[in-house]
C-alpha cells in the first residue's frame, strides 16, 4: 500500500473515532460539588445552580439565576437530591461528556446560549468538567438536571428575605 493511500485511510479512520469518548466509572462516593449555568448574552446566567456539600454532609442548594451569585440565596436540600443528580450523572452517561461542545455552523452567532458543569466526587479526583456553546450532548443529561434544579427550588421552602 503506498504511503498516500495509508494516510487517507488512517486520517478517516481517526474523524470516525475522534467524537467517541468513553465514560469514567463512576465514583462510589456522593457528589461533593456541582455548578450548572446556561449564558444567553445577559448581564447575569439565566440559569445558575450550585449545589455544595458542607463537612457535617448536608447539601445546600443555590440559586443564582439572573441575580450575582453572592448574592444569592440558598436551601438545605436532603441528600436525596445529590443522590438523584448523581442517578442522572450514570443514566445520562456524563462521566463520557467531551470537554467543549462548538457547533461550527453556528460559530459567529452573537447571543447564542452558552452553558457550562462543572461536577465533582467526595475525595475523588473523578469529575465532569463540560461546556458548550449553541450545541448540546446527547441525551437528556443537562435537560434532566435543570429539571431536578428548578423543581427542587419551586418545591422547597424559600428563605426569609
Amino acid at each position: 500500500m503506498n504511503q498516500k493511500l495509508f494516510l487517507i485511510i488512517l486520517t478517516m479512520l481517526l474523524n470516525l473515532f475522534a467524537g467517541c469518548t468513553h465514560a469514567k466509572p463512576v465514583p462510589d462516593s456522593p457528589i461533593a460539588f456541582m455548578e450548572y449555568r446556561v449564558d444567553n448574552a445577559t448581564r447575569y446566567p439565566t440559569l445558575h445552580f450550585i449545589l455544595r456539600r458542607d463537612d457535617d454532609g448536608r447539601y445546600w442548594l443555590t440559586n443564582a439565576s439572573n441575580c450575582d451569585p453572592e448574592l444569592a440565596h440558598a436551601i438545605e436540600v436532603p441528600a436525596s437530591f445529590a443522590e438523584q443528580l448523581k442517578q442522572i450523572v450514570v443514566e445520562e452517561r456524563m462521566l463520557a461528556y467531551k470537554e467543549h461542545y462548538i457547533s461550527w455552523r453556528h460559530r459567529h452567532v452573537c447571543g447564542g446560549s452558552a452553558w457550562k458543569l462543572y461536577i465533582r466526587f467526595v475525595n475523588s479526583d473523578t469529575s465532569v468538567s463540560s461546556s458548550g456553546y449553541m450545541v448540546r450532548p446527547k441525551g437528556n443529561g443537562l435537560k434532566r438536571l435543570e429539571s431536578l434544579c428548578l423543581e427542587t427550588w419551586k418545591n422547597a421552602k424559600q428563605p426569609e428575605k
